[in-house]
């Protein structure tokens, strides 16, 4: 017979100071699968994005690139 566990899918990124639940400043991350496979999937404000894992990394990669350029010149 089967028994029940817990597994975390679903986190919720906040300011230390402000509600988990609700606010606009909240972002849910969130692991779905439509049964092609897992992918990520960031909401905020009933908006959402779903990213696929390999792509994942390439925009972090990129966007702390641009970061990082966007810094030298803001100096």
């Amino acid at each position: 017979m089967s028994k029940y566990i817990t597994s975390v899918v679903s986190t919720v990124v906040h300011m230390d100071d402000r509600n988990p639940i609700f606010g606009d400043e909240i972002i849910t991350v969130t692991i779905d699968d439509e049964a092609c496979g897992g992918f990520i999937v960031l909401t905020q404000n009933e908006q959402t994005i779903k990213v696929d894992p390999e792509e994942l990394q390439l925009i972090t990669k990129t966007a702390m690139k641009m970061l990082a350029n966007y810094k030298k010149h803001e100096e």
